[in-house]
């Protein structure tokens, strides 16, 4: 009984991790949703070279 009711608390607790992220959306649905999208560029300090980080972010 004692685990049943670990593992239900633990299940509730990383619910909210699996919500709508609006990081995750594509380009069309992030202007159909009224978000912005940006398109950055930064420094991979593994490699030395820049790349091109593109996500929706809110107003």
């Amino acid at each position: 009984m004692r685990n049943v009711v670990f593992v239900a608390i633990i299940a509730l607790f990383f619910s909210g991790c699996f919500g709508n992220n609006v990081e995750s959306l594509s380009e069309k649905e992030c202007k159909e949703a009224g978000f912005e999208y940006n398109k950055i560029k930064r420094l991979n300090y593994r490699t030395g070279e820049y790349e091109t980080i593109e996500k929706c972010v809110e107003k």
